[in-house]
């Protein structure tokens, strides 16, 4: 094809052109395809990152997840002989696509939590500031006694520590949000606090316990890949619930249209982005939007995830 291209510049049966005039023609194609070339070059690594990101999405981890739960269920009961070994091979496939797209956001994740640890433990990077007056009002309201919040460098985030009623905010999120802002933010964090929102993913472990029952019979190599695919799948709903919670809540406090300012502020260029702790953030302004969810929904939704975790266990003894 660049042969081709390059070879433009003859002349037809019915032209006659110079030498000068064809060797002037096929530098000019020359200078055009370098000039492709480079402009190629320049956005490759724009077009690699982009193609990374969309490899490694939320609904791509989620899919290489449940690929890997899937071909170990599968392992376990189909018969002996080439569906066997097809079960085999799809759970390898499947495996490597859940380390390739999962790997960044369980690092970043982990790496993140260890660096806050480590400055909370040595103060370093760590600024700690009373409450303002529209905050302290809102402790108030929940009914938490904290005087002061924690602003830590390079944490683009803010977290809880509800065992130790310590809120957290990165000093990025700090400086960038408007005060109506950065007490939405406080009074989420403070309703995890307030309702002990870490414990209740805990609920989600006799749902992963109910199927690693019936994993027994893998390979340990299988057990462990597939055990740890699970419980990050298990663990989704659970985290997506107590979000939801905290924003409502916290809504009542500052109101939902702070809520939504909040949440708008905080990356515009990851509005529909999920993550396996928080959902979007457009689905949370959406939730806002539409009202309150009743409790009888998480009620309900913890009761019907229980009682099949519960099922599996009558299965393995019946």
């Amino acid at each position: 094809m660049v042969l081709a291209y390059l070879c433009g510049y003859l002349p037809s049966a019915g032209e006659k052109k110079t030498l000068r005039q064809r060797m002037l023609e096929l530098a000019g194609r020359s200078w055009i395809m370098m000039v492709g070339v480079k402009d190629g070059l320049a956005t490759m690594p724009t077009r690699i990152v982009s193609l990374f990101q969309a490899g490694t999405s939320f609904w791509v981890r989620f899919s290489s997840l449940a690929a890997v739960v899937l071909t170990a269920t599968a392992y376990t009961i189909v018969p002996y002989g080439l569906f066997k070994v097809l079960s085999v091979i799809a759970f390898l496939f499947a495996s490597e696509a859940m380390v390739v797209t999962s790997w960044p956001a369980f690092w970043d994740g982990t790496v993140i939590w260890i660096r806050t640890l480590y400055k909370l433990s040595t103060r370093k990077g760590l600024t700690w500031k009373p409450l303002t007056p529209g905050m302290g009002k809102i402790a108030d309201n929940i009914g938490i006694k904290i005087d002061k919040i924690g602003v830590m460098d390079d944490l683009d985030n803010a977290v809880s520590l509800p065992a130790f009623k310590t809120i957290i905010i990165g000093r990025p999120l700090y400086d960038k949000l408007d005060e109506t802002a950065l007490n939405a933010v406080f009074a989420h964090e403070l309703v995890h606090v307030k309702e002990k929102h870490n414990l209740i993913p805990l609920i989600a472990l006799p749902v992963i316990l109910s199927q690693l029952v019936l994993w027994f019979n893998l390979p340990i190599q299988m057990f462990a890949i597939a055990g740890l695919a699970f419980s990050r799948i298990a663990f989704i709903p659970f985290n997506w619930m107590v979000e939801i919670r905290a924003d409502q809540v916290g809504a009542r406090f500052v109101g939902s249209d702070a809520m939504i300012h909040a949440l708008e502020a905080l990356d515009g260029k990851k509005m529909d982005e999920h993550s396996e702790s928080h959902p979007s953030l457009r689905r949370r302004i959406r939730r806002l939007r539409i009202g309150p969810i009743s409790r009888f929904w998480y009620y309900g939704t913890i009761s019907l995830i229980s009682v099949g975790a519960a099922l599996a266990w009558v299965l393995l003894f019946v």
